[in-house]
Order: structure tokens, then C-alpha cells, then sequence
């Protein structure tokens, strides 16, 4: 996954992704999503999800992808917890 990499090269190590507007997710979407954690906690990173919708929050719970991610309501308190240093990372 190309974008993943780019994005460790760039030292984007702490994540939050705005889910908001994902109304569904496929296992491209998946994969991409399961990349991005791998990539960033094998450097001490966090991928945090804010606003998950419901469909898509079952399909995480369905296929026990929850544990990759941390789960916000708004990007407020995904932000905040990256600050409190909460999120991962170091």
C-alpha cells in the first residue's frame, strides 16, 4: 500500500482519520486501514478513528478489528488525547 509508506517516510506517525462521512467499508477500505495501523505502530505510532458509523462500526467489531484502533466521537477528543499523550506513540 503505497499510501501508507509515503506517509511514514514523511513522519506522520500519530493518525486520526475523521470516519464521519463512511457510510460502509469494503475490504479494500480495510486493508488499507489494517496497512496504515501496521505501518505506523511498528514505530511506536496510533491510528485513532473519529465518528465511525454504525454499519461500518460493526463490520470492525464483526471482523475484531476494534483492538487496532482508538475510538472517538470527535475529532476534539482524538486530538486532545494525542496531546495527553494517550493515543500511543511516545
Amino acid at each position: 500500500m503505497k499510501n501508507s509508506c509515503r506517509l511514514r517516510k514523511l513522519g506522520f506517525m500519530r493518525l486520526v482519520l475523521d470516519m464521519t462521512n463512511v457510510g460502509f467499508i469494503n475490504s479494500t477500505g480495510l486493508g488499507f486501514l489494517v496497512d496504515i495501523a501496521d505501518q505506523v505502530t511498528a514505530e511506536s505510532g496510533s491510528v485513532s478513528l473519529v465518528g465511525v458509523q454504525p454499519k461500518v462500526e460493526m463490520v470492525l467489531d464483526m471482523l475484531g478489528m476494534k483492538a487496532f484502533f482508538q475510538h472517538f466521537e470527535k475529532q476534539e477528543e482524538a486530538l486532545a488525547a494525542l496531546r495527553a499523550g494517550l493515543a500511543g506513540g511516545s
